[in-house]
Parts: C-alpha cells; structure tokens; sequence
C-alpha cells in the first residue's frame, strides 16, 4: 500500500488587535516530542505561507501529516485505514503568539471525544507548553478503526487552566482554539444517514449572522452572552444554545459540550444534531447538571457544520465553531 501523502490543513487564532504584536520573521524552533522521533518533512511552501500569517495575526497552527504504510492518502482532506487499524499521524503544531502559552490537545471521532497514544502513551487529552514562535512535532495514534466513513476531528485549546473571570478574556476564549477536521474511509463504507432535529426558529438580525453563544437571557438582551456562574454540586443549571445561519443554504451541524475539557451531555445527549436554515436564529434550552467537584471549571460547546460530509468536495463548509468558555465555581 502506498505511503500516504502530504496533508496540511493549518487553522489559527486570531488575537485581540491590542495584543497583535508582529514576531520577527527568524524561522520558528521545531522540537520534537521525542529525540527518536523520525521527523516527517511538511510542504514548506504552504507551512512558510502560514508562518508569514500567523507573524501578522499571531495564533496557532496545526498541520496534520499522515504516518503509515496502512493508511493512504486519497485527497487534501481524505484517508483510507485498513479495518482494526488506527490512523497514524504526526501532528505539528505551531504557537505564533509573542509570548509562550500552555495548550491541551484533545480528539474526536464522529463528535465523540476518544483516547489517543501520544509519542506511546495513552491519554484523553494531553498539556503541553509552547514558546512564542516555537512548533513541535507530535506522533498520534487514534484507537483501532472499525469499519465505516469516520470525521476526525483535532482541537488545541490555548491557556485551558486560565480561570480569570475577566469578561473580554471570557469572550476571546472563543478564539482561543485551533480545530480541523479530516475524512477517514475505513474498508468500503459511505457516509452514515443521521436523523437531524428541526428545532423552532425565529428570524435572525441581519448583524448577527453566523452567531455561536451560550446565554442565560430568555428575554431582552438576548445576545448577551453567559460567562460566569457560581454554584453548588448537584445544581440544575439552566442555559440557552443560540445560532444564527450564515449560509444561503439549510446546514445541517452538530452540538457537543465540554466540561474541564471532556465531552459532557447536552440535554441527556452526547451529541444533538440539527438543521440550520438560512436567516433563522435557533435557541436551545440546555440544562447542565453541576458535578460534585469543588472549585473553578471550564465549560464550553461546539457547534459542527455538515457532520459526516465529505470533506474534499468543493463548497463543503466544514466550519467548526466555539462558545466562549464559562466559568463555573462550585462551592
């Protein structure tokens, strides 16, 4: 089988323009995870092009690279796996914000939040720190593979300890994540059939097209948005899911949620799936169940457009958007 190809799929994050400090243009420190490690070569072409970017608006990139001979590569964005295997690749990740900043990898597959084996080890989500203008190179395994058309779904999360209650932080968090998607065909399988929700909908003001917030208003200001709380385990605490569309077409998308960065329910469900229409807002009532673990916590969701399309078609939007993170002390 033959040695899949170069895949570069580079996402960043935008800065607040107060803290958009250009970076000199020396060439960034790559490190390896691991000494060992057997360094895949990136197309430095398209890696430069984002390096010059990421200079100008400073935030993260993440290239993917596939790494096995049971794996190929059938286009940008697509890969075929031997059933029972996982897929292998290496990860290089990319801090181009002037100064040095914690990060968390997480995974899923299929909006479910799964292990990975980091440089051998296995790990639901893995810290890691990077100096301004430094990338490494991380080896990652998914589990074993059954058999099916799966979406991959790689996020880093910048500063994920940061617990500070400031509201312009708490509305930045929302840009403070890097995310891509890739397609993997395992054996012969086409795309599952998923039966999307029609949730009610009102008509959406023009200025708050493509709208992704969490909130606690049911009336008035609508769209102020829900960064903090505190409360007591046990707590039912109740929220609200706003969306606006954004395209000119119905989008199907999917919801998930995050608790200290570990998928959590929405309303009983590991995932809700919906449709979006055109010029519709779409409010969702969620009530988040408050666990017994005392002290600060970090809540976010995702809303995922298109789940289980197929990626490398022309005009797929495979948007993946964040809430800003709420704060949650429990006392």
């Amino acid at each position: 089988m033959k040695t899949a190809k170069l895949l570069v799929t580079i996402c960043w994050i935008m800065l607040i323009s107060s803290c958009r400090t250009a970076l000199p243009a020396e060439t960034p420190i790559v490190t390896p995870i691991s000494d060992e490690m057997n360094i895949p070569t990136f197309d430095s072409e398209a890696l430069n092009a984002f390096r010059e970017l990421g200079r100008e608006y400073p935030g993260i990139i993440l290239s993917v690279r596939g790494a096995s001979e049971e794996q190929v590569q059938l286009d940008s964005l697509l890969f075929q796996v031997v059933p029972g295997k996982p897929f292998k690749g290496y990860y290089l990740i990319g801090n181009y914000f002037d100064q040095g900043f914690d990060f968390l990898l997480i995974m899923m597959l299929d909006y479910e939040q799964i292990w990975f084996k980091l440089d051998g080890e296995k790990t639901f989500t893995h810290k890691f720190h990077l100096g301004g203008s430094e990338e490494r190179i991380f080896s990652v395994d998914t589990p074993p593979l059954s058999e099916g058309f799966h979406d991959l779904l790689i996020l880093v999360v910048r500063d994920p300890d940061n617990h500070s209650s400031d509201i312009p932080f708490r509305i930045h968090t929302a840009y403070y994540i890097a995310k891509t998607r890739v397609n993997i065909y395992v054996g012969n399988a086409n795309p599952p059939r998923i039966d999307f929700t029609t949730f009610s909908e009102t008509i959406a003001d023009s200025a708050r097209e493509g709208a992704f917030i969490l909130s606690k208003q049911e009336r008035g200001n609508i769209w102020e948005g829900w960064f903090t709380e505190n409360t007591t385990p046990g707590e039912h605490v109740r929220y609200l899911i706003r969306i606006t569309g954004d395209r000119k077409d119905a989008q199907p998308f999917a919801l998930v949620a995050f608790w200290d960065y570990q998928q959590t329910p929405i309303n009983g469900n590991d995932v809700l799936y919906g449709i979006l229409k055109p010029n519709t807002l779409i409010t969702i009532p969620a009530c988040l169940i408050i666990p017994e673990s005392r002290g600060a916590h970090e809540f976010f969701a995702l809303y995922i457009a298109n789940p289980y399309a197929e990626l490398a078609r022309e005009k797929v939007v495979r948007t993946v958007k964040s809430s800003p993170r709420v704060l949650i002390v429990v006392e």
